[in-house]
């Protein structure tokens, strides 16, 4: 198999196993201080792990760029961003990236983001944010799972802006989000209400 093919390959998985790791890992970090479940000292290093993982992608890869600071500015926005983890992968997230461009470590590297699209899967990320909580209080599961910013992303890539490689690896991000919340939710089940009480667990 041609070099280049292969190369390809292996950039595209290692970008889908990112996104996947950084959808479960911020879900756990938000079980932790939203429910109280799981161990608050991987949720730290989750953070660290998360936002280096994510500052690399940022800088590195002009299509994750917009991605995932359309992730954490909307979540910013709508104030999402409310614990300690949650602020060091944002920080991470966004000094990384300006760290390199702002010193010589990497040779002619610019750090180059498409503000429009950028625009674009900020907006769809605060209706995102927005239907959440709808669908939370009505219980409408449909509303929960992102819809707004898939659907953009989607277009994006049927327009050729982006490779279908990133709306697969959104859904990968959503996929481990989605997993660990449900993990964290059986988790719950099988406590007795003193075990609940002791933890201090919410029930969702």
């Amino acid at each position: 198999m041609d070099q280049e093919i292969v190369l390809a390959i292996l950039r595209g998985a290692l970008i889908v196993i990112s996104y996947a790791f950084i959808g479960g890992g911020l879900k756990y970090i938000d079980q932790v201080y939203d429910v109280h479940v799981f161990d608050k000292r991987i949720a730290w290093i989750l953070s660290i792990l998360c936002g280096f993982l994510m500052g690399a992608l940022i800088a590195l890869d002009s299509s994750s760029s917009v991605i995932l600071l359309g992730i954490i500015i909307s979540v910013g926005i709508t104030r999402k961003i409310d614990t300690l983890p949650f602020y060091t992968v944002a920080l991470l997230s966004i000094v990384l990236p300006l760290f390199l461009n702002f010193t010589s470590i990497i040779p002619d590297y610019t750090l180059t983001i498409d503000w429009l699209l950028l625009t674009f899967l900020i907006i769809s990320g605060i209706s995102d944010e927005f239907l959440d909580g709808i669908g939370d209080r009505k219980r409408i599961k449909a509303l929960t799972i992102r819809p707004m910013m898939k659907i953009m992303i989607l277009i994006f890539c049927i327009s050729g802006i982006f490779s279908y490689l990133y709306f697969l690896a959104f859904l990968a991000f959503d996929l481990t989000y989605m997993y660990v919340s449900r993990y964290s939710h059986e988790i719950v089940k099988v406590m007795t209400p003193l075990e609940r009480k002791a933890k201090g667990v919410v029930l969702e």
